[in-house]
């Protein structure tokens, strides 16, 4: 167990220096121009171990962004860590579906916001984010409603997407507050009941 964790961290330092050099040499050149030489120089690892884990260095950039999104997907689960182990849901403590809505996207918008630099220069390479969400957004499982919950899913990942695309487009001129007062005003719209 122990050579696991240790190898497991081993990886995580490996990869996080890949990714400290790829933003200190994007200061110099566009993502799409550095080379996996110049990125392994820079992060002073080998090229075999580079390529254990990427084919080009912008998937070192891709790779963040999608852990970033996935961190941050759990909190729009209906249903959230706090609410399985302690057995209440929002109503039974007092929290309005609108405000509870809001916090978990204020949770969200406030991580975008903090790694603005890594989404920006994801974004400036010319990359899409409405892949990455939809993919990290929970498929059902139910076949009752398949079509319905997957509808909803690829409805509310696209809209995620553009409105945190053209946050970063746009420089993050609005706080995390307004960007999730109007997120949480267009779920609680599309699902007033509050589940969500």
């Amino acid at each position: 167990m122990d050579y696991e964790k240790k190898e497991h961290k081993k990886i995580q330092n490996t990869k996080a220096a890949l990714l400290q050099a790829l933003t200190e040499l994007s200061s110099e050149m566009p993502v799409e121009q550095i080379s996996v030489s110049a990125l392994c120089r820079q992060a002073k690892i080998n090229r075999t171990t580079f390529y254990k884990y990427y084919k080009i260095p912008a998937d070192v950039l891709e790779e963040k962004i999608r852990d970033l999104v996935k961190d941050c997907m759990p909190s729009y689960n209906r249903t959230t860590l706090e609410e399985k182990t302690s057995g209440k849901t929002s109503s039974e403590k007092n929290v309005s579906p609108e405000t509870e809505i809001y916090q978990k996207v204020l949770r969200s918008c406030r991580t975008y916001y903090d790694h603005r630099e890594l989404l920006t220069l994801y974004l400036n390479m010319g990359a899409d984010l409405l892949p990455i969400f939809y993919s990290t957004f929970q498929h059902p499982t139910s076949l009752d409603s398949v079509l319905e919950d997957h509808a909803m899913e690829c409805f509310a990942s696209g809209g995620v997407a553009s409105i945190i695309m053209q946050w970063g487009i746009q420089g993050y001129r609005q706080s995390p507050e307004e960007i999730a007062s109007l997120l949480s005003g267009f779920i609680t719209r599309i699902q007033p009941n509050g589940s969500y």
